[in-house]
């Protein structure tokens, strides 16, 4: 996995459907096999995911987001969630 888990603050926090919100990273990986298997951990931990193709410097990654989540206590829980699953995210702020 490419991802560290941080805080981190971008300005286009937007979900797949584009709505704003706080999102979650749970990883971004050069190929799809890893991305599912994210996919699946994520989801036996109870909650929804979805992957999104982009291109990077070190050239396509697929990130595993979750979200949006309507204020930071919403996705707090969610990664509280991961963590207890031993799942590390990157929570990004709209």
């Amino acid at each position: 996995m490419d991802a560290k888990a941080t805080d981190a603050k971008v300005s286009d926090a937007k979900a797949k459907d584009g709505k704003p919100g706080y999102l979650l990273q749970a990883g971004a990986f050069s190929a799809a096999k890893g991305a599912n298997e994210q996919v699946e951990r994520v989801r036996n931990a109870g909650l929804k995911a979805y992957t999104e193709k982009v291109q990077t410097a070190n050239g396509e990654r697929i990130r595993v987001r979750l979200g949006p989540y309507p204020d930071r206590q919403a996705a707090e829980r969610a990664r509280d969630k991961l963590r207890a699953a031993g799942l590390e995210s990157t929570l990004i702020a709209p």
